[in-house]
């Protein structure tokens, strides 16, 4: 679980390592998405759900920031990802609901369907950082569609 993505390699990031990316800037998250980005030339993607879930728990987390500073946050971060809209992935929600059975945040569902259509676009592997442990209790599952997950171990 603790592999680094090769070079060239597609990224979906959960909304807990976009909030941790953007709110610890000299964690080992940071470090991590400066090097998938610029060393490892990835391509990181995510949701647009899953985009707004990380914005409404940042507001909620440091509701002394202003809302624009973190709208600003967010749209600086989103440069760097390609934002995907659920009618992107809707035909591999079933599939991804099947796989998690009970999901405890919608929102694994659409990160999972995500992954599935871009490994079925691209094929090849693709990686899934969460630290997220519905998607760790069913990762033969997940597997299946050569999707890896990783995560930063503190």
């Amino acid at each position: 679980m603790n592999i680094v993505p090769p070079n060239n390699s597609i990224v979906c990031i959960d909304n807990t390592i976009t909030f941790k990316a953007l709110y610890k800037p000299k964690s080992k998250v940071w470090y991590l998405f400066d090097d998938l980005i610029i060393k490892r030339s990835c391509t990181l993607y995510s949701t647009k759900i899953n985009l707004d879930r990380a914005k409404q728990a940042v507001k909620r987390k440091y509701n002394n920031i202003p809302v624009s500073e973190v709208e600003q946050s967010f749209e600086y971060l989103s440069t760097f990802l390609e934002v995907k809209q659920p009618e992107f992935y809707r035909n591999k929600l079933d599939i991804a609901l099947s796989i998690l059975s009970n999901p405890k945040d919608d929102e694994d569902a659409h990160m999972l369907a995500l992954a599935i259509q871009l490994q079925e676009l691209h094929s090849t592997n693709v990686y899934l950082w969460s630290d997220d442990c519905d998607f760790y209790n069913v990762i033969d599952q997940i597997s299946i569609y050569n999707i890896k997950l990783f995560k930063v171990v503190k």
